[in-house]
Formats: structure tokens, sequence, C-alpha cells
């Protein structure tokens, strides 16, 4: 079935808006600072890369046929699943990377309570250092 808007199919004009929702949601999570910039190009890659495979779906039949899939649209899925998949390694090294950092954080931060609890303040710019290095850190104006 097709529509008469623009002479698109239905799933022509599914994928278009969702590519274009995609890319909408993004930008406003970033205009909002909800999102990091760094985090977002990939998103904004994704919703771009799948978009013009809609458009142009010549250039999907001609990546289908050379990776050797038989059915366009499943090369479609694939090519989505291998943003999914690039998406997910990016996150994990980013969650590993903040683990880490948070682990050196609690550990400065312990030693600190036990250097004051012992009544250590002969090093009290170290512990203004540290201080200020956790204040940094959890500054809320830094977004997610």
């Amino acid at each position: 079935m097709r529509l008469n808007f623009l002479s698109l199919s239905r799933t022509d004009f599914i994928g278009i808006a969702s590519c274009l929702l995609l890319i909408g949601v993004i930008f406003e999570l970033v205009r909002r600072r909800r999102i990091k910039e760094r985090y977002s190009l990939l998103w904004f890659f994704t919703g771009i890369s799948l978009f013009a495979l809609v458009i142009r779906k010549q250039w999907l039949g001609a990546f289908s046929e050379a990776i050797g899939v038989y059915y366009a649209p499943s090369a479609f899925f694939l090519v989505l699943s291998g943003f999914v998949f690039l998406m997910l390694i990016h996150f994990s090294t980013v969650i590993s990377q903040l683990l880490t950092e948070n682990q050196k954080l609690a550990q400065k931060l312990a030693l600190l309570e036990a250097e004051v609890r012992d009544g250590g303040h002969s090093k009290s710019e170290k512990v203004r250092d540290c201080l200020s290095v956790v204040s940094s850190r959890s500054d809320p104006a830094e977004g997610s």
C-alpha cells in the first residue's frame, strides 16, 4: 500500500519518521544537557546512516548484495544490530572507566575519613585537594 504523501510506501514513511524522531530526540537531549555531545555523536551517526539507507534503497540493495544477503531488509536489520553492538561496547567502556574512577575516589575518601578520625590534621592541604576533586566530580551542572 502506498501513501499519497510524496508517494512513499508505509514502510518508507515509518522508517523516515523513526529516523527523524531518533535524531530529534537526541538533539533535544543534547540541548537540555541530558546527554553529553561526545556520547550523542554515535547516536547522530546511527540516525543519519539509517536515514540514508531508508532514503536510498539502492545503497541498501548494493550493501546487501556485497555481503551476500538476498533480502535487503535483513541487511538493514544487520546494520541496525551492528550500531547497537557498537553502542553497547562504547557504553561498556565508559561504565568501566567510571567504575574505576569511583573506586579510586571511594578509597581516597576512606583514607581521608580515617585521617580526620585519627586526628591527622597535619595534612589539611591534602584533604582540601581531595575534597576539591570529589566536589568537581559531583557537579550537577556537568550533566550525564
